[in-house]
């Protein structure tokens, strides 16, 4: 991940809303690129206190670059254990708490995670070293399991074909990255649906990121 900050959509109507103030305890749970753990940091001024939780590694480590201070804690955890994180810096409560939720571009197109076609990267589509990957879920369905989620999660009309490819991939031992996923969900649709405005491989990858 690089370590240039993230500018986050109406950055400044968040900080107005949140209103940090200095001296005070803040939790970004998901610290993401950065962009609002840095506007909220410069609000609470050496007196404050920020938590930085993320699932991605690769947060956690811009986290720690862009922060080299005591009052900054940068936590590989999900926001959901937020109680156990206040517990371990005997915390009894916070001031200010913000969730970013969803996954922004600089996640889609900077993580190395596959979560989209345009690059090759290994098909992981986790946040987390600790969650299982896509290449390893998808040896554990079979063909009709693979054609429901592409069906129902990105409502893919072809998604028996692209699951019966996906799955005789799997056995060839080439489902591995985000390129052999496209290549097979590409070569299973038929002309006119490749030669649209969106790509053929969008619904399917959007299906497997939920």
């Amino acid at each position: 991940m690089s370590h240039t900050v993230h500018t986050p959509v109406l950055l400044n109507e968040v900080i107005t809303f949140l209103n940090p103030l200095p001296g005070e305890i803040f939790l970004d749970g998901t610290f993401g690129g950065g962009g609002h753990s840095k506007a909220i940091y410069e609000k609470l001024g050496a007196t404050g206190k920020l938590l930085c939780l993320d699932m991605n590694p690769g947060a956690v480590n811009l986290c720690s670059h862009l922060f080299s201070t005591k009052n900054v804690a940068c936590i590989e955890s999900n926001f959901k254990e937020i109680e156990d994180v206040l517990k371990r810096f005997h915390l009894k409560g916070l001031d200010g708490l913000l969730l970013d939720l969803g996954l922004s571009s600089d996640e889609l197109e900077n993580s190395g995670r596959g979560f989209s076609f345009q690059k090759d990267e290994p098909l992981l589509m986790t946040m987390s070293d600790k969650l299982t990957p896509l290449k390893e879920l998808l040896s554990y369905l079979n063909e009709e399991e693979i054609a429901n989620v592409i069906f129902y999660y990105g409502e893919e009309r072809y998604s028996r074909r692209i699951a019966k490819n996906i799955f005789e991939a799997i056995k060839r031992g080439e489902m591995n990255t985000t390129h052999e996923l496209t290549q097979a969900v590409l070569k299973a649709l038929p002309a006119n649906a490749k030669s649209g405005r969106i790509n053929g491989a969008t619904k399917t990858f959007m299906a497997f990121r939920i």
